[in-house]
C-alpha cells in the first residue's frame, strides 16, 4: 500500500463526496491563527444551521498542533472530523479522527483505531492495528449522516444484557434463588462486548439501567447497594427472591461451582449507560451499518 496523500486531491474528493450527502460544501487551504506550522485541507460543510469542518494535515504536522487547533475549534463550538495520513494521532473522545491511507489499486481507505495498539506503535502497513477498516466514502456517509460516533454502546439503541451466576438456597427461608454474578452486555456493534464479573463494579446508579426492576419470573432477586448489618459493610447484593436477605457475596464462587447463564433480555440503552461504557477500554471512534442512522453525540 503507498501511502503518499496529496492534500489538495484528497480535499476535493472528500468536498465532493460531503455534497453528495446533500451539503453545502466550501474547501479551502489555510493557515489558522498563530499555529502557522498547521497548514491544512479545510473543508467547511454546512446544511441548515449545523455546521462541521474537516480538517486534513499534511503529514510532517505535529500532533500538538492538532490538539491545539482541535482546542480552537471547541473554543468556537465547531464540530471537525480529522483525516491523517500518520498512524500515530492519539485515540480520545474529543478528537474525531481517522486514517487515510491509498489502496494499491490508487484508491482511499479510511482507518478506526482501537486502544488495543498504543498510538506510537501502529503500524500503516498492519492492517490488524486497526479496529475499523471502510472505504473513505463510507467514512465521510457515516459522519455526515450521524454513523460516527464515539463509545462502546450507543444512546437510543438496544442491546441485550445476560446474567451470569448460580443457583443457590437462601440460609434464612430455604427458598432457591439464582444469584446474579456477572452481567454482559452484548452490543450491535463489532468489538464492543463487554462484561463486568463483579456486581462492585457496576455503579449503583447503573443497575437500573442494566435491568428490569422485577426479575422473578427467573428467580433473580433485587439486586441493589445495600449496608449488610452481618458484614458490616455496604455492597451491591443479590436478595432472596421469597424473603429479601440479602445472600453471600461473590468470594463463595469458585469453591467448585459453576457461572451459568440466567436469563438474557433487551435493553434501551440510556444516557446515563452511554456516557458511563464510553469510559471503558473497548471505546472508539466507530463506525456503526447505515441502518443505525441518526444523531450521534461524538459526532
Amino acid at each position: 500500500m503507498s501511502h503518499r496523500i496529496d492534500v489538495a486531491v484528497l480535499r476535493n474528493l472528500v468536498a465532493a463526496e460531503i455534497a453528495s450527502q446533500g451539503w453545502k460544501v466550501e474547501a479551502r487551504t489555510e493557515a489558522s491563527g498563530a499555529i502557522t506550522s498547521l497548514r491544512s485541507g479545510v473543508i467547511c460543510a454546512s446544511r441548515g444551521r449545523a455546521k462541521v469542518l474537516v480538517e486534513i494535515p499534511p503529514a510532517s504536522t505535529s500532533i500538538s498542533d492538532v490538539v491545539a487547533r482541535q482546542a480552537q475549534h471547541d473554543k468556537s463550538r465547531l464540530r471537525c472530523l480529522w483525516l491523517f495520513s500518520r498512524p500515530d494521532f492519539p485515540l480520545s473522545p474529543g478528537l474525531p479522527a481517522a486514517f487515510v491511507g491509498r489502496t494499491i489499486a490508487g484508491g482511499y481507505v479510511a482507518r478506526l483505531p482501537g486502544n488495543g495498539i498504543p498510538s506510537e506503535s501502529r503500524s500503516a502497513q498492519r492492517e490488524t492495528d486497526w479496529q475499523q477498516s471502510l472505504s473513505l466514502a463510507e467514512l465521510i456517509s457515516a459522519a455526515f449522516g450521524g454513523r460516527f460516533w464515539y463509545g462502546t454502546v450507543r444512546e437510543g439503541r438496544p442491546a441485550t444484557v445476560r446474567l451470569d451466576g448460580e443457583f443457590t438456597k437462601c440460609d434464612a427461608c430455604g427458598e432457591w434463588t439464582n444469584l446474579c454474578r456477572a452481567i454482559e452486555v452484548l452490543s450491535p456493534y463489532p468489538g464492543s462486548h463487554f462484561a463486568l464479573y463483579q456486581l462492585e463494579d457496576v455503579p449503583a446508579h447503573l443497575l437500573g439501567e442494566l435491568m428490569p426492576a422485577n426479575l422473578a419470573a427467573s428467580k433473580v432477586g433485587p439486586i441493589r447497594k445495600r449496608y449488610i448489618r452481618e458484614e458490616r459493610s455496604s455492597r451491591t447484593a443479590n436478595s432472596c427472591i421469597r424473603c429479601g436477605t440479602p445472600q453471600p457475596g461473590p468470594e463463595l464462587v469458585g469453591r467448585g461451582g459453576q457461572l451459568s447463564p440466567i436469563t438474557q433480555f433487551e435493553i434501551m440503552v440510556s444516557n446515563r449507560l452511554a456516557t458511563a461504557t464510553a469510559l471503558l477500554p473497548a471505546a472508539r471512534w466507530r463506525v456503526s451499518p447505515a441502518a443505525d442512522s441518526g444523531t450521534a453525540k461524538g459526532q
